[in-house]
């Protein structure tokens, strides 16, 4: 399609290559800043990656960390599209409050699992503000 479409309005060969080449590069990075979406939980804070831009929490600017269960959870063609449960921080001084993308159950093979895991960070929350 990319091609197609400046060659169907007869662009010279050249330009279409050259814009279909930006297009596909332009979908590539796209692809790229999705799939490294996510929360990266590490010994020094917490960071949040996004989709422009990665914000890092250090442990002393964490105040709260809490588990909200929604109760809810949507299903579309047989796939889970929401969680049930949202891991949020409250950071800074306003003590705003931050989800942590994909930190969910639906990235463990069971609850228990994902219980395990909240409990690491929690440890490791805990054990960083004594220090």
């Amino acid at each position: 399609m990319i091609y197609l479409v400046p060659w169907g309005m007869g662009v010279p060969g050249s330009t279409t290559t050259a814009i279909t080449i930006a297009g596909l590069v332009a979908i590539l990075i796209v692809v790229v800043r999705v799939l490294r979406l996510g929360t990266v939980v590490a010994a020094d804070g917490v960071t949040r990656r996004g989709f422009l831009a990665d914000r890092h929490h250090p442990w002393s600017d964490i105040y709260e960390l809490e588990v909200f269960d929604r109760q809810v959870v949507h299903v579309a063609y047989g796939f889970q599209v929401t969680s049930r449960y949202v891991v949020t921080v409250a950071v800074g001084q306003r003590r705003r409050r931050n989800t942590l993308l994909f930190l969910d159950e639906r990235g463990f093979t069971s609850a228990d699992l994902f219980r395990a895991e909240l409990d690491t960070v929690a440890a490791l929350w805990d054990q960083q503000r004594e220090a």
